[in-house]
């Protein structure tokens, strides 16, 4: 798990504690992407719950050369139908709005912590976009494509420098601008090409779908929240109301 955790700042909260192998991750819900260290100066970068610094490389590209290397040594190390599963969690676009040339050597002022240009956002989109280019690249080359499930999506809709676009409304907000965000699922030879789906859904139904696939018994005492989507999505059947 590379990227943002924003599950809590104590240790026994940490990733490791939770199920990961391996997790490289800044605390709370945003950083100075350069420095990562809250508004107040504190330092939130950790590596299995120990501080580690990695000053002056921004969030996304840390966030991609890790997840990039996972998937080498995986296709390297793994045997035969042993399966993996890698958490990749962007801070970009969130605030403060620092783009890949924008360090200074210094913290994000505070003053201008969740303020920002509309070109600051997009050149932050446009790094994470590039990111996770290079991250499906990786997948390609090492010859997984065809048995590896991506799934790209977000948390909310943009803030005031965003886009939503024919929606009203933002973060923050619940009308369909702040709550509506895409879910862009890849999966070669399961998952038809192109295919647009209007069914509503939630993050957690990716939780339950992630379980089906794994062949994960689900316990009658510990039923999921969510439905498996995915499956929903592979047979072209709608989830009951």
């Amino acid at each position: 798990m590379y990227g943002k955790w924003h599950l809590g700042y104590q240790k026994k909260f940490s990733p490791t504690a939770h199920g990961f192998d391996d997790a490289l991750y800044f605390l709370g819900g945003n950083c100075d992407h350069f420095l990562h260290r809250e508004e107040t100066c504190k330092h939130m970068l950790r590596h299995n719950g120990e501080p580690i610094h990695l000053d002056g490389i921004h969030t996304t590209d840390w966030v991609t050369e890790r997840s990039v290397a996972f998937i080498r040594n995986k296709a390297k190390q793994r045997q035969p139908d042993e399966p993996f599963f890698l958490c990749v969690w962007h801070a970009a676009p969130h605030f403060p709005y620092q783009g890949p040339n924008d360090h200074t050597g210094e913290l994000f002022p505070r003053d201008r912590w969740n303020k920002g240009t509309r070109e600051e956002y997009v050149e932050m989109v446009e790094h994470m976009d590039d990111a996770i280019g290079r991250l499906l690249a990786a997948i390609d080359i090492e010859g997984l494509r065809d048995d590896t499930l991506v799934i790209f999506m977000s948390d909310n809709g943009g803030d005031a420098r965003g886009r939503n676009l024919p929606f009203a409304g933002r973060k923050g907000g619940l009308f369909e601008g702040g709550i509506r965000e895409p879910c862009i699922i890849r999966w070669p030879g399961r998952l038809p090409q192109g295919k647009v789906v209007d069914q509503v859904t939630m993050s957690f139904d990716l939780t339950r779908s992630f379980a089906k696939i794994a062949g994960v018994r689900v316990r009658d005492d510990r039923p999921f929240d969510g439905v498996d989507i995915i499956s929903h999505v592979m047979n072209d059947t709608r989830v009951p109301d």
